[in-house]
């Protein structure tokens, strides 16, 4: 799989020269034993001297980092032709791949913070609805000029319902109370003056 360095005489280091490093200094493609991740070794990328290589994951889309031991006791290179040639295809490409999984990821994240957004938002009108008490929307925490005038806004750095502190989760304010909503959907109704 991968040569192995060999010393000289301490004062001289390693030989540079001789040993191009890991597979001879090119290209290479390989699985790794445990979470069957398709890696590649760039020498134009990182240094096939070091000993700890750098390998580019084809699932992760990102740098991956081993000793060179484990390198050889845990990667076993691709040699199956079609299946090497596909690697490749995908590597040469993999700032678009990266570029697609990324915005994936940010879609997915996106849809997850509406969901729960909409869920603590319907937590809300639960907590107003098991006090008796008038559910009447709620306003964008961020909006400039979004109080009525008149009314003062009441502080809080934890929920009285709770106990977390705030952290105006979902941007989010009861346009009864003006309160922030709680994760938990609790504002500042109910709470005694």
């Amino acid at each position: 799989m991968a040569t192995s360095r060999q010393a000289t005489d301490p004062a001289e280091g390693w030989l540079g020269e001789q040993d191009k490093g890991f597979n001879g200094g090119d290209l290479w493609i390989g699985r790794h034993s445990v979470d069957g991740d398709v890696l590649v070794f760039d020498p134009t990328e990182t240094d096939p001297t070091a000993s700890n290589l750098s390998f580019f994951s084809l699932s992760q889309f990102r740098r991956r980092a081993f000793p060179r031991g484990a390198v050889e006791e845990k990667i076993a290179e691709i040699t199956d032709k079609r299946q090497r040639s596909e690697a490749k295809k995908q590597y040469e490409k993999w700032a678009a791949l990266k570029a697609t999984h990324e915005e994936e990821q940010t879609a997915a994240r996106a849809t997850a913070r509406t969901h729960q957004r909409e869920r603590i938002l319907e937590q809300h009108q639960q907590f107003l609805e098991g006090r008796n008490l008038p559910y009447e929307g709620v306003r964008d925490a961020h909006t400039e000029g979004k109080k009525p005038a008149g009314l003062k806004r009441r502080r809080r750095t934890k929920c009285h319902s709770c106990g977390i502190a705030l952290d105006d989760f979902v941007g989010a304010e009861c346009v009864v109370c003006n309160g922030v909503l709680c994760s938990c959907g609790a504002c500042g109704c109910g709470l005694p003056d």
